[in-house]
């Protein structure tokens, strides 16, 4: 992704009307030594992007797909009465975890009717093959495999 921002925040020169537009109504200091310092909103905002692009550009900030606690929705085989069927499952996210060979997991465990937790995980790359942010993803590639099988 291409910078929005400057590496050095100490060779930049705000001008205040430049950065957003207020000069003449903002009384924080603007035309003060330093510039826009005494609390502008708009410094602080441009820092923190500076910060978020400087870990993105060093490989420390992740996008993650969803929140531990939110739910995703898995297509499981299911045998019952000696027939086998597909159903979704709802899965509730557990984690995140990064292996040695630096694919990041997402943990997350279903709820059996019968109160057993059946605990599972997949990587990044999987979610929207088998694992499903919505339901009606889930919903569609469900339609999809039964329409390639016939069912």
């Amino acid at each position: 992704m291409e910078r929005l921002t400057v590496n050095d925040l100490n060779k930049v020169y705000y001008d205040p009307w430049e950065l957003c537009g207020m000069d003449n109504y903002c009384k924080r200091g603007c035309y003060e030594e330093d510039g826009c310092t005494k609390g502008c909103h708009i410094l602080k905002m441009y820092r923190k992007l500076t910060e978020y692009e400087d870990l993105e550009e060093q490989g420390k900030l992740l996008k993650l797909p969803c929140a531990v606690g939110d739910t995703v929705y898995t297509i499981h085989n299911v045998k019952r009465k000696g027939q086998i069927s597909k159903e979704i499952w709802e899965n509730v996210v557990t984690s995140f975890n990064v292996e040695r060979d630096c694919d990041w997991n997402i943990s997350f465990e279903h709820v059996e009717p019968s109160g057993l937790i059946c605990p599972n995980y997949c990587e990044f790359k999987h979610i929207g093959s088998y694992v499903f942010l919505t339901k009606s993803a889930a919903e569609q590639a469900l339609k999809e495999m039964e329409g390639k099988n016939g069912n």
